[in-house]
């Protein structure tokens, strides 16, 4: 290669693609790919590529003396979250990543707690303007953000929402239909029969379409009608559950109740997975005990971090005119709750 300074531009035109991606390799940002990061590494490396001598000396001030050099970007948590405790620690967790994803593009991270109320929705309206806040990540699963008293015009926002019949913002979200195809086809693939689908909410229905969609692919006959739960306690549902059970025989339950679900069955006297195998729509922290898939947060959220910096920079916001929903894929997590009777296809 000449001597000539090397720029982005450069190894996008030599490798055949973006800008946006070569920097996105560069700094093994997750977005991309294993394979396209090695690759782009390799021919930076290989063109003699340095980092501006600007940047390099910024890099070399530290991490403390970056975080928040580009602002504040405000959470905005929904209230319905921190109902539950299991919600509470959720939070918790999801704040550390997505302060961690924030501080590695600049910025530093308020947290907030929206209020049902309209007039506390105002409240914070004001004090996000006072602070110069014009960046939210807003997390709200199950509800629509759309009569939030905030005066949306002054932000750019990006939301994690289940709540995609309502589209509003620029939203991330986990592909609900795709993960439930997948959890069932693997389950399949691993020897079951007759798996059957277990939601303790019925705001999660929106997987069952993947389920019937694999079941039907493999075991046409094999149809079992999902057990859908709402506003039933503990002591009720167990019996509800015992009697699906009896009466639908699953080899397999796939849920997305977590841990929980495991220990419903041990209570109804069953062992997993010598009596009955068990699926989770979402292992969370509990990978090494639950089979099933493990929904990719740290991806999510990491995206959500680079769209709301690429609207600021932009200067975009407001409601978007074509709102976009970028899904994130889960992967699979083998764990111990299934028998594998055959190998698993693909």
């Amino acid at each position: 290669m000449s001597s000539k300074h090397i720029r982005l531009a450069d190894i996008a035109e030599e490798a055949g693609v973006t800008i946006a991606a070569v920097s996105m390799a560069l700094r093994n940002s997750p977005q991309i790919s294993a394979a396209t990061r090695e690759k782009i590494q390799a021919l930076a490396k290989k063109m003699n590529y340095l980092p501006d001598a600007a940047a390099r000396a910024l890099a070399s001030k530290g991490a403390e003396n970056r975080r928040g050099a580009m602002g504040a970007i405000g959470l905005l948590a929904s209230e319905y979250i921190i109902q539950s405790e299991s919600g509470k620690r959720s939070l918790q967790h999801s704040t550390r990543v997505w302060r961690n994803a924030c501080e590695r593009t600049g910025y530093s991270l308020d947290e907030f707690i929206v209020s049902k109320r309209k007039a506390d929705q105002r409240r914070l309206n004001d004090i996000l303007q006072n602070r110069g806040i014009t960046g939210l990540l807003v997390t709200c699963p199950h509800e629509s953000v759309r009569d939030w008293a905030l005066d949306w015009d002054h932000f750019a926002a990006v939301a994690r929402t289940s709540a995609s019949d309502d589209p509003f913002l620029h939203s991330v979200a986990s592909t609900s239909f795709h993960d439930a195809f997948t959890a069932t086809k693997a389950v399949i693939d691993a020897g079951y029969k007759r798996p059957g689908i277990y939601f303790p909410d019925p705001v999660f229905s929106v997987w069952v379409g993947g389920y019937e969609a694999a079941v039907i692919r493999s075991l046409p006959d094999c149809i079992i009608p999902p057990l859908t739960l709402s506003s039933l306690s503990r002591e009720e549902r167990l019996p509800r559950l015992k009697e699906w059970i009896k009466q639908e025989q699953p080899d397999v339950i796939i849920s997305n109740h977590g841990r929980r679900m495991l220990e419903e069955l041990q209570e109804l006297g069953m062992k997993v997975p010598e009596d009955i195998g068990y699926c989770a729509l979402d292992v969370g922290a509990n990978s090494a005990l639950l089979s099933g898939l493990s929904q990719r947060r740290d991806v999510a959220y990491q995206t959500m971090v680079d769209l709301l910096n690429g609207m600021l920079m932009r200067n975009e916001t407001g409601p978007p005119e074509v709102p976009m929903v970028v899904q994130v894929a889960s992967t699979w997590n083998k764990g111990k709750t299934l028998h594998y009777r055959r190998k698993r296809k693909g």
